[in-house]
């Protein structure tokens, strides 16, 4: 079996068992895993994302991580993710600023893996324009890869475009 398709299934049965499993409180030590994850892939992700630096908001992802936005109907691994975010970066403007915010619905996590699910908000300016908004729920599987956290799949979708500011507000801030 290929290991794309190993990685997938393995994902795909963590994501389900950690669906199932009911909300908890967080212990003081998961307390600490989640900072970690905070620290060491969200605010990265963050900062990146905002500065169109393809190169550090890859460096938060696994070699192995499967990207899959939903509303694309797509699934593809590092390679692609990495050439189709160049990419987009080269027909990018400088006349364009963009903000992503994180709110997170559920935060479940252990000592080598963790999965975030929650909704994000992208904030576009466009030079002598209005900021426009647009939203999408989020959900994240990590793992400690050599003692640091990475991103393991990475999946989004905006339902149609019926995720909104309700939403978003609705959800815990990181922090």
């Amino acid at each position: 079996m290929p290991t794309f398709i190993k990685h997938l299934l393995s994902a795909f049965i963590l994501i389900t068992f950690a669906l199932g499993a009911p909300a908890q409180t967080l212990s003081s030590s998961n307390e600490n895993i989640v900072k970690d994850i905070n620290d060491t892939i969200w605010k990265p992700f963050i900062s990146s994302f905002n500065q169109n630096d393809v190169d550090a908001f890859m460096a938060v992802h696994s070699k192995d991580v499967i990207r899959s936005p939903r509303d694309s109907r797509t699934i593809f691994g590092y390679d692609e993710y990495y050439r189709q975010l160049k990419a987009s970066k080269a027909l990018g403007s400088s006349k364009v600023k963009r903000a992503i915010e994180l709110r997170f619905s559920e935060r479940t996590v252990s000592k080598d893996f963790a999965i975030d699910i929650g909704v994000y908000k992208v904030t576009m300016q466009r030079l002598n324009q209005n900021p426009e908004s647009y939203y999408g729920k989020f959900m994240v599987v990590m793992r400690k890869e050599s003692g640091t956290w990475k991103i393991l799949v990475d999946t989004d979708s905006s339902d149609e475009g019926k995720v909104g500011e309700q939403d978003f507000l609705q959800c815990k801030s990181m922090e």
